[in-house]
């Protein structure tokens, strides 16, 4: 089997570990800031424990995979680079909105038992999560995009830059109405 297909092949399992990461991380902030006790968020919190790792694997996975594609065969074009700073900007926006909270929330959260209290609830439901989670979806859109239809440099800045801006701009939708049901859109 040549060296090329077995690259491509673990460059597009990376891709799917990064999709189902950022899927995964969405439908858990949702489920945490729908929890009402400790025990509801929990499951939640194991949630993030697993992302842990499956997002980082996937996201090296991906690059170092790619970053040999590229040098094997593609060379060095706009929606290359583009692709890569999609990348780098999702595993940035992961750490530093979604991982630094996440590393407050464990340790409080996890070990408490009944009703959530008011700070603990205001930690479940910071709107950086929700901001972390939709641009990252967006990003992930963005670069399957630049994968596909491999756009100029130009063009990759400019998808980006939509997506990013799409991500931002459905993240108020989320502002934290919720009902019975969980987390729905606001009404404003």
């Amino acid at each position: 089997m040549p060296i090329y297909q077995l690259a491509l092949f673990f460059h597009i399992v990376g891709a799917f570990g990064i999709i189902a990461s950022v899927a995964i991380d969405a439908l858990a902030v949702n489920g945490m800031r729908s929890s009402e006790t400790a025990e509801q968020a929990r499951p939640w919190l194991f949630t993030f424990r697993s992302l842990r790792i499956v997002g980082p694997v996937s996201l090296a996975l991906t690059l170092v995979m790619g970053l040999y594609l590229m040098a094997s065969s593609w060379g060095w074009r706009g929606w290359i680079a583009g692709g890569l700073s999609g990348l780098v900007a999702i595993g940035a926006i992961g750490g530093l909105l979604t991982g630094t909270r996440m590393a407050r929330i464990g340790p409080a959260v996890g070990p408490a038992q009944g009703r959530l209290t008011e700070e603990m609830r205001r930690m479940l439901r910071d709107p950086a999560l929700v901001l972390s989670s939709r641009l990252r979806i967006a990003l992930v859109l963005g670069v399957l995009f630049l994968m596909s239809v491999k756009p100029s440099t130009a063009g990759s800045i400019a998808v980006l830059v939509i997506a990013i801006g799409l991500g931002a701009a459905v993240t108020p939708l989320w502002s934290g109405s919720r009902r019975a049901g969980g987390l729905q859109p606001s009404r404003r």
